[in-house]
């Protein structure tokens, strides 16, 4: 078997190397284990490195040294390969996929990673005009993915870095424009259209460096949680993000009639916005594109991923 550590030189404000590239060379020599690295020049030269390492058919382990951008790269050129899995070494902005498990300080223990079980977990596939993506941990619309891209703005300033710019980041959105009218499927049949603050579509149950969105997630149980919230008055939404960090949201009787909470193995998206009105954005594991009419779809145990040992699926 082959480790392969996939360095994004962006990740971590550009420190994902400099934190990780001693610990890799030690660990490696104490060991002595095959590896190799590779500093990713972008999304889709990372993709496409690990699929053609993939199609050499040798056993091999992938770890991201990055966040969940980093992750969804790795998932995204893996997928589709039994002979690979996939794992990460945290150090992104919102590290948040392994928040879904039990004991994640492991994930930046290289001796608990390489000790690891390698796990099926689900993936979302993402499919609109463009093409198809895979998701492993949430997509976001709306505010969510608003701050998001925002964010990405807040972290190349000084001293804003890890969850203060995602909090620094929900400051700002909220100060402009929100809300969109939105129409939802669920698995070809129910539908919800009206007005949303947000929605989060989640395998994983993390979003924004800690946000609760879908405090119901299991990363194993073939179903996606959407949380739909509608829009409010922006006095009111302070005091909701509160409930939607602490992931209380779902039960707290003061959101009842403002959330929608559904698991599905099917959802259609299509946005309803005029053609004189702003694009939304669409957050797949933290990448932000523009948000088109979508089809998301549920594959269990799609990507075989590392799980540190000490840590457990929730």
């Amino acid at each position: 078997m082959k480790y392969i550590f996939i360095i994004n030189p962006a990740a971590g404000q550009g420190k994902a190397r400099s934190f990780w590239l001693p610990k890799i060379q030690k660990l490696v020599k104490e060991r002595e284990l095959p590896y190799e690295l590779h500093n990713t020049l972008s999304f889709q030269e990372g993709v496409n490195y690990i699929r053609q390492r993939c199609e050499t058919g040798e056993e091999i382990r992938f770890y991201g040294c990055g966040g969940d951008g980093t992750l969804n790269c790795l998932v995204n050129g893996a997928f589709g390969y039994p002979n690979a899995s996939v794992g990460v070494l945290p150090t992104g902005t919102g590290n948040d996929f392994v928040r879904s498990f039990s004991n994640s300080q492991k994930f930046r223990s290289l001796d608990a990673q390489v000790d690891g079980t390698v796990r099926p977990v689900d993936v979302i596939r993402c499919t609109d005009a463009r093409g198809s993506q895979i998701a492993v941990n949430m997509i976001n619309i709306g505010v969510d993915a608003a701050v998001v891209d925002m964010a990405q703005e807040m972290k190349k300033k000084p001293l804003i870095r890890g969850p203060l710019a995602y909090g620094v980041a929900v400051v700002k959105v909220l100060t402009g424009k929100v809300g969109f009218p939105v129409r939802l499927q669920f698995d070809g049949g129910d539908v919800v259209e009206e007005e949303a603050l947000l929605v989060a579509i989640g395998n994983g149950g993390f979003c924004g460096g800690g946000f609760h969105a879908a405090p119901q997630c299991s990363v194993s149980d073939g179903l996606m949680d959407v949380c739909f919230i509608r829009n409010i008055p922006k006095r009111k939404i302070a005091r909701l993000i509160l409930k939607y960090r602490a992931g209380t949201h779902v039960t707290d009787p003061e959101c009842q009639g403002i959330i929608t909470y559904r698991q599905c193995r099917k959802l259609q998206l299509t946005p309803l916005l005029l053609e004189d009105e702003n694009q939304e954005w669409l957050a797949v594991d933290g990448e932000v594109t523009e948000c088109l009419d979508t089809g998301f779809e549920i594959l269990p145990g799609g990507v075989n991923f590392i799980v540190p040992l000490g840590c457990e699926m929730r």
